[in-house]
């Protein structure tokens, strides 16, 4: 959890982004992080949404998913 919470520290200097890490009974853990507004049509534009009831899992599978964004929008990471 620790390397996907310092890869949104630094991301952040480059990106503008929310990022919501969450915990409920009925949902498990839930990732998601998102541009706000930055779709053309104004929505929102999710980078990663994870849900899982391991939260290692989730950090670790929101962290793969980021980079493949990041690939497919800024060209890598």
């Amino acid at each position: 959890m620790s390397d996907f919470l310092r890869f949104l520290v630094d991301l952040q200097h480059r990106w503008k982004f929310h990022a919501d890490i969450t915990y409920s009974p009925v949902t498990d853990w839930v990732i998601h992080v998102y541009r706000k507004g930055y779709n053309d049509d104004g929505t929102d534009q999710t980078l990663c949404y994870v849900d899982s009831s391991d939260l290692e899992y989730a950090c670790a599978k929101a962290y793969a998913e980021l980079k493949e964004k990041l690939l497919e929008y800024d060209g890598g990471y």
